[in-house]
């Protein structure tokens, strides 16, 4: 797909030649020859925007896109132990969450979805008052997503001066939507207090 109509510029370049030089067919094979050329730059340049998207890059295309937004595939954690996120729809997940906390979009809708980005539709956010959050993957976590669980809260959009606090229970909590009304079926809320800084994760 191309950001501008190729024989159009072709032509229009043709067209500007002057009146004597229209008569000549190897000038305009010439000429012809070197839109074609620029024509192919032009259009090497408009797939670059498309490359260099969160939803469609790959790889070192995606890699630059995340410099840009301020989170590298790589964070330290604890010290001297670095953290990398190789697997690009992972690092995918994460820069869409960070999109939230570059806009500064620290309401709780915004949280929610920055949540589900990370950890899909079972993620869940609650208010737990006194300026605390819990946030939730809601369901079990793989061992890599355990081991990312600070560069989690480091990147969702959680503003400053609100304690961040991870919800490990799955499924309904009691006194939060189906948990309620179904007490057998919901489960004790114990939120554990994050630090996504700190060394004692």
């Amino acid at each position: 797909m191309t950001c501008f109509d190729r024989e159009k510029v072709i032509d229009d370049g043709l067209s500007r030649l002057r009146t004597q030089y229209r008569e000549s067919p190897n000038l305009i094979a010439v000429i012809r020859h070197g839109l074609e050329q620029i024509a192919d730059v032009a259009d090497a340049i408009c797939t670059i925007p498309e490359e260099h998207e969160i939803l469609s890059g790959v790889g070192d295309q995606l890699t630059n896109v995340g410099k840009r937004l301020g989170w590298p595939r790589c964070h330290c954690v604890c010290g001297n132990t670095n953290l990398c996120q190789s697997d690009d729809e992972v690092y995918r997940g994460f820069l869409l969450a960070r999109r939230y906390q570059v806009l500064r979009l620290f309401d709780v809708v915004s949280l929610e979805i920055a949540a589900a980005h990370i950890w899909g539709a079972t993620a869940n956010v609650r208010n737990l008052g006194g300026a605390r959050v819990a946030v939730g993957p809601g369901r079990a976590l793989t061992a890599s997503e355990t081991e990312q669980i600070q560069l989690a809260f480091r990147v969702l959009p959680i503003a400053p001066g609100i304690q961040p606090f991870l919800e490990t229970a799955t499924g309904p909590v009691w006194g939060f939507g189906a948990g309620w009304a179904g007490l057998c079926d919901g489960r004790w809320s114990c939120p554990v207090e994050i630090d996504p800084y700190g060394c004692d994760e």
